[in-house]
């Protein structure tokens, strides 16, 4: 069975390649490919796209087709624009590719992997760390600098091409790393030394569970408080939790989503109910009999409208017991 980053995956290389649009995977996600074992909530991706090519992406996402001409504005400025998958519940951050002798070679540095499956283009070793470096000299993100004490200590680095770009770059935060003395880095060296013990299939494995047990686990949690959620409903749940509680997701988009989502939620519970009807062969009529109302039609007018409560649970009663009889 695929899981939810796997699926995001797969849904947006698909996209861009058949749009025939270059793009290249970093960030955490990148990192996690590399063999890091650590969690991430999105994908990050550099696109050599212009403000036109904004609509042959959200083809795809046509939830988000109203925000076009704001994505559009977002990248004529040359900022990026993100967007969260309503099937998935991940986010995208989409960046363009700067038009800059580095951001050139970087992009064709990248590297063609398979990672999930997938056949994906993925930013090298050496373009990650230097990105990284970019990241922590503006913010002093202790997120970054773990990344970075994982990654520099692979022996088969190119030192000469990092050494150049961080010159070239101006990036002291290369020579802070040097001088710096962390326990974090003995506990990074370990871990390299453990996971450098296994396999490349295995090693590959454990980073790809990593990566995949902040969704996994945050969404078991929603499960665990609120059993009678709909996989939508936990969706919408870990979109609020993950991106808009955290302010990574503008008000107006959430506003967007929520209120999207709660539309595809009632059309669900609605269909599971008529399922379950006719699974079972009751009618309005006889559904009317069992909560007390005056006929069928009412059941029917309300249904259409969104479930009650009782319906709802109904459904979650007949469902339970399907999956029970099943797994006999």
């Amino acid at each position: 069975m695929e899981n939810i980053f796997s699926q995001a995956l797969k849904k947006i290389v698909d996209a861009l390649t058949i749009e025939k649009i270059e793009y290249m995977i970093v960030g955490g996600f990148a990192v996690s490919y590399h063999n890091r074992a650590r969690t991430t909530n999105d994908i990050d991706l550099i696109l050599q796209i212009s403000y036109r090519d904004v609509g042959k992406i959200l083809t795809y996402f046509p939830e988000w087709m109203e925000f076009k001409e704001s994505f559009e504005s977002d990248i004529k400025r040359g900022m990026l624009f993100n967007l969260t998958d309503f099937n998935t519940g991940i986010r995208y951050d989409f960046m363009t590719l700067q038009d800059t002798e580095y951001g050139k070679v970087a992009f064709e540095r990248r590297e063609k992997v398979s990672f999930w499956g997938v056949q994906c283009n993925i930013s090298s070793r050496e373009d990650l760390i230097i990105s990284k470096l970019k990241w922590y000299q503006l913010s002093q993100s202790e997120k970054q600098m773990d990344d970075l004490r994982f990654l520099f200590i692979d022996k088969t680095l190119d030192w000469d091409y990092i050494r150049d770009w961080t010159s070239k770059l101006k990036l002291s935060t290369y020579d802070y790393w040097g001088n710096k003395v962390n326990v974090s880095e003995d506990a990074a060296r370990r871990q390299i030394a453990i996971i450098r013990s296994f396999s490349p299939e295995k090693r590959l494995k454990i980073a790809i569970d990593f990566a995949d047990m902040g969704i996994s686990q945050t969404h078991s949690w929603i499960r665990s408080r609120y059993p009678e959620f709909s996989d939508y409903e936990v969706k919408l749940e870990f979109v609020r939790l993950m991106y808009y509680q955290t302010g990574e997701m503008p008000e107006l988009q959430w506003k967007h989503f929520k209120s999207t989502m709660e539309k595809i939620i009632r059309k669900d519970w609605i269909l599971r109910f008529r399922n379950m009807m006719e699974e079972k062969k009751w009618s309005y009529d006889y559904v009317a009999s069992l909560g007390g109302f005056k006929n069928g039609k009412v059941i029917e007018a309300t249904i259409s409208r969104g479930l009650p409560s009782f319906a709802k649970l109904a459904v979650v009663v007949f469902e339970q017991s399907k999956k029970a009889q099943t797994e006999k």
